[in-house]
């Protein structure tokens, strides 16, 4: 149900079906919106109709079955949702690249390698728009919901493109296990939580974990009641590091390499930050700051 002011312009219309809403400038008409794009789902399922998922609230225990086409909500207007258009396909090209690291590091010439571009906060918008309509749709058990609206601070960064202060966005999680990181391709998506001051028994939503193949991402946008100082090693849990917004992720083997560059403004250091990966045969992963 839509509800609007006196104002005639549309830049003074809320749907409050909407979940951009407390930016006002909403179409009357909602849309029907993937959490996690239809393109990226055609990506993991090599461009399959359907996608196994579990752990939805509303399905039944195990993996499950289902049509992409299916994974909608209405949880945008579609003013809004035109808006993000074109981060979808930068998802899209990250998760390609993603799914070709085992052909790229083991067949054709030794020295074969990939360079792909990426503008950073794009990607971190991209989380959020995907986060934000999980929530809203009511994805996670125990989080979101109708009800549940992000923090005007969130959407003033997802579509107005204010700058996130520093230490909030996106973090890349190393796994240091024996065994490795495991390209495999499924992904894997949650709430990021903290408890206000580290006192509090009750849990905030700070932001969102991602996973794809070999990539483990954290979105980290704090909350107006908990905002760290500095890194927040919390973030990774046990067995893992992680790095804020590198410059490069490098997955190689010999001389054999697949590199995500990322761009980011306004980021100060003294020297470029490299995430790697040593892919060799025996399967075992090294990750290393440089």
């Amino acid at each position: 149900m839509a509800e609007a002011t006196s104002k005639a312009s549309p830049l003074h219309f809320r749907n409050s079906g909407c979940y951009a809403a407390a930016l006002w400038g909403c179409s009357a008409k909602l849309s029907g919106e993937h959490g996690i794009s239809a393109a990226v789902l055609k990506v993991l399922t090599s461009g399959k109709r359907k996608v196994g998922i579990t752990n939805h609230p509303w399905q039944r225990p195990g993996l499950q079955a289902v049509r992409i086409s299916s994974l909608k909500a209405k949880v945008l207007c579609t003013r809004h949702n035109e808006s993000l258009s074109g981060l979808d396909h930068q998802m899209k090209l990250l998760m390609r690249a993603l799914s070709e690291i085992g052909t790229v590091l083991t067949t054709g010439d030794e020295d074969i390698h990939a360079v792909h571009n990426f503008y950073g906060p794009d990607l971190e918008r991209w989380l959020l728009k995907a986060f934000c309509a999980a929530m809203r749709s009511g994805q996670f058990s125990g989080y979101g919901g109708a009800a549940w609206a992000p923090p005007i601070s969130w959407l003033r960064f997802l579509f107005e493109r204010k700058q996130l202060p520093p230490s909030l966005g996106l973090y890349v999680a190393t796994d240091t296990a024996e065994n490795g990181t495991v390209m495999q391709r499924s992904f894997y998506f949650s709430p990021l939580t903290a408890r206000l001051n580290g006192l509090s028994v009750e849990k905030f939503v700070v932001g969102c974990r991602f996973s794809a193949f070999a990539l483990r991402l954290i979105l980290f946008l704090g909350d107006p009641r908990y905002v760290p100082r500095g890194e927040p090693k919390w973030l990774a849990g046990s067995g893992q590091r992680i790095y804020y917004r590198p410059d490069e992720i490098r997955w190689s083997r010999g001389a054999r390499y697949v590199s995500i560059q990322l761009r980011w403004e306004r980021l100060r250091r003294r020297s470029n930050l490299t995430v790697a990966f040593d892919c060799e045969s025996t399967e075992k992963n090294d990750s290393r700051r440089r």
